[in-house]
């Protein structure tokens, strides 16, 4: 299901599924959404079509049904359920086999509305014909309503977010707005619903909270004045998001339904990293000072176990394939493997100092560790907790971001990006590519590198938004073969932030 709110007018809908598209998304953080379709299918095909009660239109062709609402937001004000011209409403897409009725996945259709300029109802052949004049591209020919279009938001170090829309090309993007923060923001989460943004602000003891839809920062929740707010990583319900207070024994733990703060928990001292079990049952907080992991329940968030681990640890994962947390020590020399059910170390995993990262892939089973003092990212099997490969990357490594091909791999202290190949990576095999990142590598101003990530998959699930601070500009990345079994080239655009 996919859906997004809008402000009402007399549209129709004009749905179609571009296969090769290119879709501009968001550095750091993204809303919007791509809504769900398909191109109108020959004559001979059968069309059943269907209303129901509730306002929801349903057409069935070839076994897959498309279901489309529209329909007030939750928190709507008004008596009638009437939708009027003007209204805020929700577009809600669905798409799903009429013979299981599970909802299709792995699909990238695209959605558009446009105003129906009279009363003739548009047909088939003239929905197709817009749709392909709405895949151009062109200012000529665009939508009333783009329901595939992202937004950029980008978190910057003077206390504001740029609201960019890169809806037309990368290298033509719009400055929509701009929000103001009350302090400079170090880490940020965004609600399920997309419509809150949670920001941590550690030089106010705060976190603000800022509404996507008016753009505007709707509530600051204070902290209490101990430790500094930095981390901040959301629960898979999407119900709490929890806050790590550095330099302070404690977290802090925010209900996204009513934006206020909840609890204030005992945990160790020094920096902490926040990871979650798949199944949101249990959440690990690191304690770098006190070189110990503290486990919670989500559900009562009740303490149940301080695990000791090596000195100085800084990075935490957990592992969908093997259901355990894995906690590096920066200055210690192995991975700490815990099973959250037995509350304990099982299993060590060794590794030189050095390492500040840890990421799994997408499946779930290879998990890599980014070791900055020895410019290397070594990669371990969970089924077997232990270390299969190891490779040199870019200078002074600092994070990953993975596509379903590549592992994207950013330095401090270059200007480059490594790729590794996750088919090659999942057989023991390491092989890597370097990519410009821009002019300067982001170590040339200290000063804006923070904690939240500065690269994000895009929207279509094969490139990478790179944001690249001391170039003013975000990076688009699409690494693509020539032909099923040709070389792989690396396309590239960019987007210069406004001053």
């Amino acid at each position: 299901m996919r859906h997004r709110r809008l402000n009402l007018t007399n549209m129709h809908l004009a749905i179609g599924r571009d296969q090769n598209r290119l879709l501009p998304g968001m550095a750091l953080c993204m809303i919007g959404l791509t809504c769900y379709g398909w191109i109108a299918a020959a004559a001979a095909s059968p069309t059943v079509e269907r209303s129901d009660t509730h306002g929801t239109h349903t057409v069935v062709r070839e076994q897959v049904a498309m279901e489309f609402s529209l329909t007030q937001p939750t928190k709507s004000e008004k008596t009638s359920n009437d939708l009027m011209a003007g209204d805020d409403a929700i577009a809600t897409l669905r798409l799903r086999d009429t013979k299981t009725g599970q909802p299709l996945t792995g699909l990238h259709p695209r959605a558009w509305m446009a105003l129906r300029r009279s009363e003739m109802v548009a047909n088939e052949t003239a929905c197709a014909d817009k749709v392909k004049s709405f895949l151009g591209g062109t200012l000529a020919a665009r939508a009333d309503i783009d329901l595939n279009s992202y937004l950029m938001l980008v978190l910057n170090h003077d206390q504001t977010i740029s609201v960019i829309n890169p809806q037309i090309a990368m290298s033509r993007t719009k400055l929509e707005s701009m929000i103001q923060l009350p302090g400079t923001g170090a880490d940020w989460v965004l609600s399920r619903d997309k419509n809150s943004l949670y920001v941590t602000l550690p030089d106010q003891s705060s976190v603000a909270v800022v509404n996507t839809v008016t753009r505007s920062v709707l509530n600051v929740l204070a902290t209490g004045g101990q430790g500094r707010p930095r981390r901040i990583a959301l629960q898979p319900d999407g119900r709490f998001a929890w806050v790590g207070l550095d330099e302070a024994p404690l977290v802090t733990v925010i209900d996204t339904v009513t934006n206020s703060l909840v609890a204030t928990l005992p945990v160790g001292n020094g920096l902490h990293q926040i990871s979650f079990t798949t199944d949101g049952r249990f959440v690990l907080i690191t304690n770098s000072a006190d070189h110990t992991a503290t486990l919670f329940t989500t559900n009562q968030r009740e303490k149940i176990a301080e695990i000791s681990l090596g000195h100085t640890p800084v990075a935490a994962a957990y592992s969908s394939a093997s259901h355990l947390f894995y906690v590096s020590a920066l200055n210690g020399n192995e991975i700490g493997v815990i099973d959250p059910e037995q509350r304990r170390i099982v299993a060590g995993i060794p590794t030189p100092s050095g390492v500040v990262g840890l990421r799994f892939e997408p499946s779930g089973q290879f998990g890599l560790a980014v070791n900055q003092l020895n410019h290397t990212v070594s990669v371990f099997d969970s089924n077997s907790n232990t270390m299969i490969a190891s490779t040199t990357v870019v200078r002074e490594p600092y994070e990953v971001g993975f596509t379903p091909q590549y592992a994207y791999v950013r330095g401090l202290a270059s200007e480059k990006l490594s790729l590794i190949e996750l088919s090659e990576l999942r057989k023991g095999r390491l092989v890597t590519a370097e990519v410009p990142v821009g002019q300067s590598a982001p170590n040339t101003l200290p000063d804006e590198i923070g904690v939240a990530d500065m690269m994000v998959p895009a929207p279509e699930g094969h490139g990478m938004l790179v944001a690249n601070a001391p170039d003013r500009t975000i990076y688009y990345y699409m690494k693509v073969r020539d032909g099923a079994h040709g070389p792989s080239q690396t396309q590239r655009a960019a987007c210069a932030l406004p001053p």
